[in-house]
């Protein structure tokens, strides 16, 4: 409207304008709408937008929908954001992933970033490769040759001057990247490698006879240890010993580049695998493999005589060794009679004594019954002794606790009989009375007396209430003499 850009929304709009020009309709989920100087555009989660603002490169990775209204802004494009590199103009966005590393100059210095996210705005910093640092493994073939191909086996000469074709291949790290740059290069340290490589293994060759390189043509069917055990039989029966030639040419081809390169370049070698070796002269090689047939053939004649001889070795050894387990199995037998018949001895010792124990125990048992018997006999005599003797005292001690309270109840009564003429009266009348009674208990015959000897005094007269006043008078004075 009016030359200028608008963007409507949803809705219903009402315009009444000559100068209003529709355009079209665009979908809200397209990722850049772009209308005049209107930049409309979405950043997903996971990408980078980039575009230009007042010629400055901006790189937005906040996901959301922009909208801008500029006439110096422009939008270029959408980017993954698990790219390695997101450039524009001087901002970068550089992703090293472990095991390698950027390499990058600032001011036309060196600058390598190890592994990480790592942004850069500064216009004179400029991203070159990146460079493994992993262990990474080269074939060492000769140059091409006029055809363009390569030679699968790298020719070498050996010491006797026999041409040989070896298949190698040599292992690497870059252990100091600043180095080896600055050194070699970044585009020129593989050459470097294979080149010093092939240098290395030529010399090593050139000074090895082709009989020690054929002592294995495959080096890994037979380890260190059991040639270093081959080797020291070999020395003690006085043969000929050397290592293996694959091994010595390991050892010494990584003497030489190892430490060499890793102090000069950065490099460090790692190993190298020796997989075959072939004689390109093939009359020679017809020649050593017609002496091989008949080295074979011997060794297989030998072998046989020496399978033979250890056949025969094993059946007299097997003789031997069935005397000597059937005189061990005799002897085995006789060892387990006797050591039946001691067992069985024993065991009857054993049970004989086992009943002599029992019996003595059954003894011992019964006497113990027997003495504890007597003993509780004894004990419950001894308590039915003293609960009787108890008893007795006890009784003993009633009666004369009774007897002390009837003489103190007779002495409080005959006081108080005491007390009154009448009550003294009736004390010698009941006293009287009880010695009547008691002098007549146990009498079956009555004998009559004359009545005038029941006179005052006398010991056999009767008593009588006539006698009675004088009794009393005597007994009175008689209490008051023994008073007195």
């Amino acid at each position: 409207e009016s030359n200028f850009p608008r963007l409507l929304s949803e809705g219903v709009h009402i315009y009444d304008s000559p100068t209003l020009k529709f355009n079209g309709a665009r979908s809200k989920l397209d990722p850049q709408i772009i209308h005049g100087t209107i930049s409309r555009f979405r950043v997903q989660k996971g990408e980078v937008g980039l575009a230009w603002l007042d010629n400055e490169p901006a790189l937005v990775e906040e996901p959301g929908t922009y909208l801008v209204d500029s006439s110096s802004f422009k939008f270029v494009s959408l980017r993954d954001a698990a790219d390695k590199t997101i450039m524009l103009g001087a901002k970068k966005i550089l992703t090293v992933n472990a095991g390698e590393v950027a390499v990058t100059f600032k001011a036309g210095t060196l600058a390598v970033l190890p592994p990480g996210r790592h942004y850069i705005e500064a216009i004179d910093h400029t991203f070159d490769d990146f460079l493994s640092t992993q262990q990474l493994s080269i074939r060492l073939t000769p140059p091409e040759d006029g055809r363009g191909k390569e030679n699968e086996l790298l020719t070498c000469e050996t010491k006797d001057l026999v041409d040989i074709g070896i298949r190698a291949d040599v292992f690497y790290r870059i252990s100091d990247p600043e180095q080896a740059i600055m050194k070699v290069g970044r585009e020129f340290i593989p050459e470097l490698v294979k080149d010093t490589s092939i240098a290395t293994l030529n010399n090593i060759i050139r000074s090895t006879a082709l009989g020690e390189i054929a002592q294995s043509s495959q080096p890994s069917a037979q380890s260190e240890a059991e040639h270093a055990t081959k080797v020291q039989a070999a020395q003690a029966m006085g043969e000929a010993s050397a290592p293996l030639f694959f091994d010595k040419a390991h050892d010494q081809f990584l003497a030489k580049l190892h430490d060499d390169f890793k102090a000069r370049y950065g490099l460090e070698i790692t190993n190298i695998r020796i997989e075959q070796f072939k004689i390109l002269d093939k009359a020679l090689s017809q020649s050593i493999a017609g002496q091989a047939i008949k080295t074979a053939a011997t060794q297989s004649e030998l072998a046989n005589l020496e399978g033979q001889t250890q056949i025969a070795t094993q059946r007299q050894e097997r003789d031997v060794r069935l005397q000597q387990l059937a005189a061990e199995a005799e002897a085995r037998r006789v060892q387990l009679k006797a050591a039946s018949e001691k067992s069985q001895a024993e065991a009857l010792a054993e049970a004989q004594k086992v009943r002599s124990d029992m019996e003595a125990n059954t003894r011992r048992t019964q006497a113990q019954a027997e003495a504890d018997s007597i003993r509780l006999k004894a004990q419950a005599e001894a308590d039915a002794v003293k609960i009787q003797a108890d008893a007795m005292i006890s009784q003993a001690k009633a009666e004369a606790e009774a007897i002390a309270m009837k003489a103190k109840a007779e002495a409080e009564r005959a006081k108080l009989l005491a007390a009154t003429p009448l009550g003294e009266k009736l004390s010698l009348l009941e006293i009287y009375g009880d010695v009547v009674k008691q002098s007549n208990e146990g009498v079956q015959k009555i004998v009559y007396v004359d009545p005038t000897t029941t006179q005052a005094g006398n010991p056999f007269s009767l008593l009588t209430l006539q006698t009675l006043q004088k009794d009393l008078v005597q007994l009175g004075g008689t209490g008051q003499n023994l008073a007195a």
